[in-house]
């Protein structure tokens, strides 16, 4: 059950599949050349400029950043589930859960927030 799928600047696709507690990066022919096991039900996954991977991890309820060779170099635990992830231009990471959305630094700590119930995904744009 692939729940996010993201095309990468090398023409491969990193796909989230939440059902197989995996993140997979497919090649254009469809081969797996990378994946992550125990990702514990991801919901979205994000490409990093640095080659880093940003996941989101719904039964977790945390947010981790995976290096190329799929160790955990930063994690964020969260109180309610989780829905989406997205890492900012600033280094921010932008998060969605049952509650709202919140705009969180690199310690964790939240920059901005709004309550808005029912939310499921969100998405800033460059500006």
């Amino acid at each position: 059950m692939p729940r996010a799928a993201e095309r990468l600047d090398n023409g491969n696709t990193l796909v989230a599949l939440y059902s197989q507690n995996q993140i997979v990066e497919l090649n254009p022919a469809g081969k797996v050349v990378w994946t992550v096991s125990n990702m514990n039900s991801p919901m979205t996954v994000q490409r990093l400029g640095d080659g880093h991977t940003l996941v989101c991890q719904y039964a977790a309820r945390r947010i981790v950043e995976l290096d190329a060779a799929g160790k955990i170099v930063w994690s964020q635990q969260w109180e309610a589930p989780l829905y989406h992830a997205q890492r900012l231009e600033n280094g921010h990471t932008l998060v969605a859960d049952n509650v709202g959305w919140k705009e969180i630094d690199g310690r964790g700590h939240v920059v901005q927030q709004k309550a808005e119930a029912g939310i499921r995904a969100i998405h800033r744009n460059k500006e």
